[in-house]
């Protein structure tokens, strides 16, 4: 069923350059629990990535580190273990990215938000 010959790296250069490239704040999900986070990247209507973190008492530090590919939001195609500090760079590129992508959305929003109060007073006048 799988005909794509896909190894760990291929995922983690895909998580990086989407992280990187992405502009929409709503593609950067957060699910999960503080103990077994859950990030999840929408790269678009078909394809999103996701890194995760499960408690399981044994391996690196009681958890069990993954990324994988979800297609259409539900089927799990395809997931590699990874391990904590490969995670912990992954997060954090996750997590600044969401930041900019965030402060974009404002910095647009206050400029649309400017000119059409401007315009209001303008109308005033």
């Amino acid at each position: 069923m799988k005909n794509l010959k896909l190894e760990k790296t291929d995922l983690i250069v895909l998580w990086t350059k989407n992280c990187k490239n992405t502009r929409d704040v709503n593609s950067f999900l957060i699910q999960g629990s503080e103990e077994s986070p859950y990030y999840l990247l929408e790269v678009n209507d078909k394809v999103s990535l996701y890194i995760s973190a499960n408690n399981t008492n044994k391996g690196d530090n009681g958890y069990s580190y993954k990324i994988g590919v979800i297609f259409e939001k539900f089927v799990e195609y395809i997931n590699f273990d990874i391990d904590k500090s490969e995670f912990d760079s992954l997060v954090n590129l996750f997590i600044e990215q969401k930041e900019k992508s965030m402060n974009e959305m404002v910095k647009d929003i206050i400029f649309k938000g400017e000119n059409i109060l401007k315009t209001m007073i303008n109308d005033i006048e």
